[in-house]
């Protein structure tokens, strides 16, 4: 199951090299700042370099030039996207993430 399906999923059911929007994430308020501070927010739009296969899940900003991080503190602050690079997500935690594909 890949998100060809068109159907809202768990980000470590996403195939390699798909691209995202993050739906919800469904973990504690604490973990929850920490996603958010690494730009993981519900809208983001991401890049699955690596879920298949053992190990964790790694991601990476589609387009960091995406209006979705003009409501976040970083961007009033003038930083834009808050990653740049891949970020590894374990994965337990990328089973609380729901995303559903990008269309294009």
């Amino acid at each position: 199951m890949g998100a060809r399906d068109g159907r809202v999923m768990p980000l470590a059911f996403v195939k390699d090299g798909e691209v995202v929007r993050i739906i919800s994430v469904d973990v504690g308020p604490g973990f929850a700042r920490r996603l958010s501070e690494m730009g993981l927010i519900p809208g983001a739009v991401v890049k699955v370099s690596k879920a298949e296969g053992p190990g964790p899940v790694v991601v990476e900003p589609s387009d960091i030039s995406k209006p979705t991080y003009a409501s976040c503190p970083w961007a009033i602050k003038g930083f834009g996207c808050p990653f740049r690079g891949k970020i590894a997500i374990g994965f337990g935690v990328a089973m609380r993430i729901l995303v559903e594909p990008v269309s294009g």
